[in-house]
């Protein structure tokens, strides 16, 4: 049962850390793109980028949290062990789309 629980709260770490960051993104757009420029104020201009990306973060950050520390750092290990291995792949074979 221990190993399971860990090979859950492991994946579940895994899979929030692009919504954390794709969130984080979205919220830094909205902020960008929604603040005065020229001193000139134009109201909010939200387009497709909606205060929905902080709700977004939080729930994604309080998933993480909720994985615990050994999960989120094992996680961490092994996004940091798969990175040369992804940007050895890249040399070798680079995208043509």
């Amino acid at each position: 049962m221990v190993v399971y629980r860990f090979a859950v709260d492991l994946s579940t770490t895994a899979a929030m850390v692009p919504y954390v960051f794709c969130s984080l993104v979205e919220g830094a757009l909205f902020l960008a793109l929604t603040r005065p420029r020229d001193g000139e104020w134009g109201g909010f201009r939200l387009g497709p980028y909606k205060p929905y990306a902080l709700v977004a973060f939080i729930f994604s950050l309080w998933t993480v949290y909720g994985s615990g520390p050994q999960a989120g750092l094992w996680c961490l290990l092994l996004l940091l062990v798969a990175l040369p291995v992804y940007l050895s792949v890249e040399r070798k074979e680079p995208s043509t789309g």
